[in-house]
């Protein structure tokens, strides 16, 4: 199917209709009375088209390429700042190569508001993979990670970190904060009304002593400036899983669990209530649940899975709809802008990806 859309898109018929109008309310395919061979193509694809409406999907939306990433980086920290882009850390090595080489803390920021965006690097930190970053008020805070502390070519020797620094904007400088309770990486964290939340995870403690799953969530209130690092049980053990804040509570979403599988299971923490409910599975796919990416635009939950597709939350909360069809990628990220979401790195096939990629949201 993808070759039709390829031809598709390079017509009026993708430009005009299928970027700009749901496909369940056209009326008929005859408004735009192509003739010919041309007529019996539009007319086919329109009704492959209803048929993915019928089982559940959306449309897909456009795709613009960016700038591409300073260096192909997977399992790293992103967030946006209004329309700046601010990309940390992570992995530069093939997959499942490790060393002090390959982890880097470099730091790069694109604002997307200029004439011609591209990345410029801001001062570098503690070279981590497996954490994420978030921004508050001016700051972006880096929390735990993985550190690898042997050299190429000797065995894994990989550490969880407890540290936590946040960048200040205006200074345009690293300094210290409060570190962690317990070191942790490959966990994912959130910003919800100014609170702080890490969720997920394990404690990585070298070569010899293995890896203790994380059964707790961290949280701090960043509004309060005396406040330090709390914790709560959560109902899980999974690393490799991603969060996003969506309306009145934390969705956690996939993973890879104690047990040693990938899982779609869909955790819901109503931050009210302080209480757990399972939300829908993600869909099946080869992969679907590792190392996803989310992130949410105009209130509305978006999630890029393992084997490429981007998929919104449906209204109702109890299903996912496709929207767009991207490369299979895992351990990326993906942040939201003002004209959509933007897809960033991640790993393919033991390579890593500098792949930046703005998708409009139907």
């Amino acid at each position: 199917m993808n070759f039709l859309f390829e031809w598709l898109a390079k017509k009026s018929f993708i430009r005009e209709s299928l970027m700009t109008t749901d496909v369940s309310e056209m009326k008929s395919p005859y408004l735009l009375k192509p003739q010919g061979a041309c007529r019996r193509l539009y007319l086919l694809a329109f009704a492959l088209l209803q048929c993915l409406v019928a089982s559940g999907h959306a449309l897909c939306s456009e795709t613009i390429l960016l700038q591409p990433l300073a260096i192909p980086v997977s399992s790293f920290g992103a967030v946006a700042v209004k329309d700046s882009i601010f990309v940390f850390g992570g992995h530069t090595a093939p997959v499942h190569e490790w060393s002090k080489m390959a982890v880097t803390g470099k730091f790069f920021a694109m604002d997307l508001g200029a004439e011609q965006p591209k990345w410029h690097p801001l001062e570098s930190e503690q070279a981590l993979q497996g954490m994420n970053i978030v921004a508050y008020e001016g700051n972006i805070y880096r929390i735990g990670g993985m550190e690898p502390r042997n050299e190429t070519g000797k065995a894994a020797d990989n550490y969880s970190v407890s540290t936590v620094s946040r960048f200040n904007l205006k200074k345009q400088k690293w300094e210290p904060f409060k570190s962690l309770p317990e070191p942790r990486s490959s966990h994912d964290v959130i910003l919800h009304n100014g609170v702080i939340y890490i969720v997920g995870g394990w404690d990585m403690r070298g070569e010899y002593e293995g890896e203790y799953w994380c059964d707790t969530v961290s949280f701090i209130d960043l509004k309060d400036i005396e406040s330090e690092w709390q914790t709560m049980k959560q109902p899980f053990m999974r690393r490799a899983l991603i969060a996003a804040s969506f309306e009145d509570g934390i969705w956690v979403l996939g993973g890879f669990t104690d047990e040693d599988e990938i899982t779609r299971e869909v955790n819901v923490f109503d931050i009210e209530n302080k209480s757990w409910t399972l939300g829908p599975q993600l869909p099946e796919g080869q992969f679907n649940g590792f190392a996803s990416a989310a992130c949410v635009f105009e209130n509305q939950l978006i999630v890029s899975v393992a084997d490429g597709k981007v998929l919104k939350l449906s209204k109702d909360r109890k299903d996912w709809q496709v929207i767009a069809e991207t490369d299979p990628r895992i351990v990326h990220r993906m942040v939201s802008v003002t004209d959509g979401v933007v897809l960033l790195g991640g790993a393919n096939g033991g390579h890593n990806l500098d792949t930046v990629e703005l998708i409009k949201v139907p």
